[in-house]
This record gives C-alpha cells, sequence and structure tokens, in this order.
C-alpha cells in the first residue's frame, strides 16, 4: 500500500543522504565503487540502515524535516475497476505515516552504470497511515461512501522497491542524479486494521458495519487496497530522494576511492 512505498523511497533518500553525508559526519560511511558487487550492496545495505535514525531526527541541510511521522499533503488514488473485488476512489488530506523508525533494510542492489537501485525492506512493528480521507465506490459488492478521519495500520509490513531509476545530470561542473521513477510494492503484512470515521454521511450503524466487514477481511481488502498505501509510500520516499540527490554529488556519494 501507499505507505510502504514512501518508506522504500524513505531508504533510498536515506541510502544518498547519510553515505554522501559521510565527507561530514564520521559516523556515516560511503561506498567505494570499487568494491565487488556484493560487498558494495552491503555497503549500501548498512548505510541506507544508518540513515533511518537520522532521518527520524530530521535533515535541514538537506531540506528534510522528519520522517516520523512522515508528512504528507495530499493524494488521490483512482479506482482499479468495476471488476476488482475492491472497487474505490480515494483521497487523503493531510496524511501522516507513523512508524518509519522501525524500518529494516534487509537487501540492497545497485547497478551503477545503470543509475538503479532495487532494495527490500521490513518494518519490526505497525506503520499507520492517519489522516482525512475521501472514499467513493465498493468493497466486496457492497457500496462504501464517506469523509472524514481514518486510521489504516499495518502490522510488520514487508516492501520491495522493484525498481528505482535515475538519470545524471550536471551541475557545476559535478554530477547529480535526479530520480525519474520508483516502483514500490507492499508484499504482505501480519495484519491490517481499518477505521474510517464518519462514514455514509455519519451513520454509525452503517459505518460500525462497513469497518467491520473491512477489518473481518483485512486480507482480501488488503491486497486490492494495497495501492493508496504503495503511492502515499513511494511519494514521500521519492521527494526525499530528490532533495537529497539535488545537493549531493554522484561522486561524493559512491566514491572512487
Amino acid at each position: 500500500m501507499a505507505a510502504l512505498r514512501t518508506l522504500l523511497l524513505l531508504l533510498v533518500a536515506a541510502a544518498l543522504a547519510v553515505t554522501a553525508s559521510a565527507q561530514k559526519a564520521p559516523r556515516f560511511k560511503a561506498c567505494k565503487r570499487s568494491l565487488p558487487a556484493a560487498k558494495l550492496n552491503e555497503c549500501v545495505r548498512d548505510s541506507l540502515q544508518k540513515a533511518v535514525p537520522e532521518l527520524v531526527k530530521g535533515l535541514p541541510e538537506f531540506g528534510l524535516h522528519t520522517i516520523d511521522p512522515l508528512h504528507v499533503d495530499s493524494l488521490q488514488v483512482p479506482s482499479r475497476g468495476s471488476k476488482s473485488v475492491v472497487s474505490v476512489d480515494i483521497t487523503f488530506n493531510n496524511l501522516d505515516i507513523v512508524g518509519l523508525r522501525n524500518a529494516k533494510i534487509k537487501s540492497a542492489d545497485v547497478d551503477l552504470a545503470k543509475y538503479r537501485m532495487t532494495s527490500k525492506i521490513d518494518v519490526d512493528g505497525p506503520i499507520s497511515l492517519l489522516g482525512d480521507y475521501k472514499i467513493k465506490g465498493k468493497v466486496l459488492v457492497l457500496p462504501i461512501e464517506g469523509s472524514g478521519r481514518c486510521n489504516i495500520t499495518l502490522v510488520n509490513p514487508k516492501g520491495e522497491i522493484t525498481e528505482m531509476q535515475a538519470k545524471p545530470v550536471t551541475r557545476g561542473g559535478k554530477e547529480y542524479v535526479q530520480v525519474t521513477s520508483l516502483k514500490f510494492v507492499v508484499k504482505e503484512a501480519d495484519r491490517v486494521y481499518y477505521d474510517l470515521e464518519n462514514l455514509f454521511g455519519g451513520n454509525k450503524q452503517l459505518g460500525n458495519n462497513m469497518n467491520e466487514v473491512l477489518n473481518d477481511n483485512w486480507k482480501q481488502v488488503f491486497e486490492e487496497m494495497k495501492t493508496p498505501v504503495q503511492t502515499a509510500l513511494g511519494l514521500a520516499f521519492r521527494t526525499i530522494a530528490d532533495n537529497v540527490a539535488r545537493k549531493i554529488a554522484f561522486n561524493d556519494i559512491f566514491v572512487t576511492n
């Protein structure tokens, strides 16, 4: 779901912020281009993991506020189509993603020549999406409509950046990178909880019944509603990565000696 996608992009940004900050902060290490592929991937993974607590505190020199909570102003996700078991148009506003401090980078795979990276990440704990929502569509053939506050919580989610693509740009005689695309998928979660307030114009009986349907059928709903969470996380991660990449030269991230 969109929140997990944000998480992976966050980790990418972390990699940039942490490894690139090596020259300013001895506790971080840059990664040598000359390392064998397996060792280079380990270095990037470790640098990403070390970046997480720094990103939780915030890195104002890179224009980055804390990532826990990670704020997303607005996010609109259209319906997947009438043939889907869950077919909804959903919009989030003033969304806070809580729990990224528990991110664990399981692996990283970088291709420096093609400016490409993939990564796997687990979260040892819950990730919650807290904010304002507006929804309309159907869930398991039942109509759903409403707007208000929401709490969507994923317990111990696992996700993967299946592709992060960047391109080189030259500025001031130095090479930087610009993130052009990032694809993130949520593989699984131990449990997902839904709490959508003010459904059906505030009809408590209908609203409680729908929340009960969502939670009783959370696995099926989760599979069909991953897109909003994945999109939210991807959007946030890409923003973080872009902010860092604009300020740190590529050769300062992946050093030649």
